[in-house]
């Protein structure tokens, strides 16, 4: 989600209670699954955020579809939580830590096609004694409210006791959207556990799920205006081209963050550059450093951007591999005959943010083994 602006609340381990790991158990093949991800297209995007790395940084098959009006942003899955099962459709977020649900007395505007969780119709929700939890996001948006612990199941595999975060109020995008669009519900954040947001913090879903995939992966496949998977304990060598190329992750931190080693605009040459940011599925943007972005913008037409134009491919570096990012997934139509960038310009050359459009032309592992947190990148076939 795009630029995460809440002080992030720790809670003291040395306070918290010991409570049994929860449950899991898979409907199909025990240990690897894979999601049905769609894409929201009635998302309304709301005025861009100011780049902020530091206040986010710290350091069965099935398809998903894609709506060709909107930047590869706001994928979700359908999540049945509680018992007997209520379906949720939650974005799926690589750059937070909490999976939270609109309530059924949520306070602010909810999209009339969003779903609600009733947790009094749960005969295994639970209430977390004085929990809380508050969300704010960049674009103006937030949530907060209480914990629940209930089941929740994902495409087969279910978890018996995982933390819900119950949104009882939220607040909508400054420039007047809603926090998320009909019929998303909530979001579930694939972060590090100490992302999480709650009083007292809650694992999140991966992290539940962990012990019990045959390895400790997940993977994300987004294609541009196509189908794409979210894969959970398993490596599908069938949808990458050449070698996976693994960059170390700083496991302080409280989401994905990686160190690019350089750039390529177009045809051009090949820059060295060190810059940091995060991984992030629930950013629309791809923010690059500041050289990167003049020297991909310049190759553009002075006129603007029109259904004609071939707009110039963009490359990374990750270790000694070069990632492809093609130029037709760095701008969105409006619908108008007016078109937009998905890439912008982080404001300096250190820092940047891999959102959604960096990862539309490739196939990326987030592996959480014994030997610490990594990300895998490897270009699409």
């Amino acid at each position: 989600m795009v630029q995460l602006k809440s002080v992030l609340a720790y809670a003291s381990l040395a306070s918290a209670a010991a409570v049994p790991a929860p449950l899991v158990n898979f409907a199909g093949e025990s240990g690897r699954f894979s999601v049905n991800l769609k894409y929201n297209d009635q998302f309304k995007r709301g005025a861009s955020a100011d780049f902020d790395l530091a206040a986010r940084d710290g350091n069965g098959t099935t398809p998903a579809h894609d709506s060709p009006s909107r930047p590869d942003a706001e994928y979700y899955a359908e999540i049945l939580v509680g018992t007997p099962a209520q379906t949720m459709n939650l974005l799926f977020d690589t750059g937070s830590s909490d999976l939270w649900l609109f309530g059924t007395d949520v306070d602010g505007s909810v999209p009339a096609g969003s779903a609600r969780w009733n947790h009094t119709a749960s005969s295994t929700a639970s209430l977390v004694q004085d929990g809380s939890w508050s969300i704010h996001y960049g674009d103006g948006s937030g949530a907060k409210g209480s914990i629940y612990k209930d089941a929740v199941s994902i495409a087969g595999a279910s978890v018996s006791s995982q933390g819900v975060e119950y949104a009882s109020s939220v607040s909508p995008m400054s420039g007047g959207g809603d926090i998320l669009g009909s019929p998303v519900s909530g979001i579930v954040g694939f972060g590090f556990d100490g992302g999480n947001t709650a009083k007292p913090q809650q694992k999140t879903l991966f992290s539940n799920l962990l012990p019990s995939l045959n390895q400790p992966v997940f993977t994300v496949d987004l294609n541009h205006q196509a189908d794409g998977t979210f894969g959970f304990g398993f490596v599908d060598s069938g949808k990458y081209s050449g070698d996976l190329t693994y960059t170390d992750v700083d496991s302080s931190g409280a989401y994905w963050g990686m160190t690019s080693t350089g750039y390529q605009a177009g045809d051009g040459d090949w820059v060295q550059l060190q810059y940091s940011g995060i991984v992030d599925t629930g950013d629309s943007t791809f923010y690059v450093p500041t050289d990167a972005y003049n020297a991909w913008s310049a190759l553009l037409p002075s006129g603007g951007v029109t259904s004609d134009t071939v707009v110039p491919d963009f490359w990374f570096g990750v270790g000694s591999a070069k990632i492809r990012v093609p130029g037709a997934h760095l701008v969105e139509s409006d619908g108008n005959g007016g078109y937009s960038l998905t890439i912008k310009d982080s404001g300096s050359n250190s820092q940047g943010t891999w959102g959604s459009p960096s990862m539309t032309g490739a196939y990326l592992v987030f592996e959480n083994g014994n030997n610490g947190p990594r990300l895998g990148w490897a270009n699409s076939k």
